[in-house]
């Protein structure tokens, strides 16, 4: 299932982009729950509140809080870097400023069902439905995680240390070989031998190391660098 948040302050606009997501879900038997927002501020008090959206169809220029600000918000103040943004606008020349909020693409006005159904099918490519889970035995206990919410999996010992975006860490045993094949088409990329990282959690690549969202940097190791370069194009051409 899937949870979509669609903010724009035009209600006609908002009813059409709902209405395409709907169509969407029927189309290709997706389950997805829709909120919509008239207003960024409305938005922004609501993920405040502890409500989580999967995807974001966000409208740049509003009033009472713009997408831009929105944006920001949701990186820099609830450090959110799950929840994946696509601007819908019908004014270019934003780039640099929509540059730290890392969205995953835009859709110009006036918006076609192809725009929603090709920024959905670009999501579900990337990061897979998220019902995607994987589940461990740690300390007797049985865990099932969705797998869009880890940062990264790290290699100590004979364990795995997974580390999720709620801060919480678990460990338990089995080898980084069969945690990647579980895990590798949901947007998840083995850069070391001792680390698989989750690219929406990726803040930064560098020639010899990748900065995650939580501040950590994790190294690339020397004979996966060019299969590294190459998943970061696949991704950011959108998995074409």
């Amino acid at each position: 299932m899937l949870k979509i948040g669609i903010c724009d302050d035009e209600q006609e606009i908002l009813v059409i982009l709902e209405s395409y997501v709907k169509q969407y879900a029927e189309i290709m038997s997706v389950e997805i729950i829709t909120e919509t927002f008239s207003t960024g501020n409305e938005l922004c008090k609501s993920m405040n509140s502890c409500e989580s959206f999967d995807l974001i169809f966000l409208d740049i220029e509003m009033d009472n809080g713009n997408g831009v600000d929105a944006g920001k918000f949701i990186r820099e103040e609830l450090q959110n870097e799950f929840t994946q943004i696509i601007y819908v606008s019908g004014t270019r020349g934003y780039d640099r400023q929509l540059f730290e909020v890392r969205p995953m693409c835009f859709i110009e006005k006036p918006v076609k069902f192809s725009d929603i159904k090709d920024a959905i099918d670009k999501y579900l490519r990337l990061y897979g439905n998220n019902s995607n889970l994987i589940s461990f035995v740690s300390n007797h206990d049985r865990y099932w995680l969705d797998t869009n919410k880890i940062i990264y999996f790290e290699s100590i010992g004979r364990k795995v240390k997974v580390v999720c975006d709620d801060k919480m860490v678990y460990e338990y045993y089995e080898s980084m070989d069969d945690v990647f094949n579980k895990v590798k088409s949901n947007g998840f990329m083995m850069i070391h031998k001792a680390f698989i990282v989750n690219y929406r959690y990726v803040h930064k690549f560098s020639a010899n190391d990748v900065v995650m969202s939580n501040g950590e940097v994790l190294p690339i190791s020397k004979h996966r660098k060019k299969e590294v370069a190459k998943w970061q194009l696949f991704i950011e051409n959108g998995g074409g």
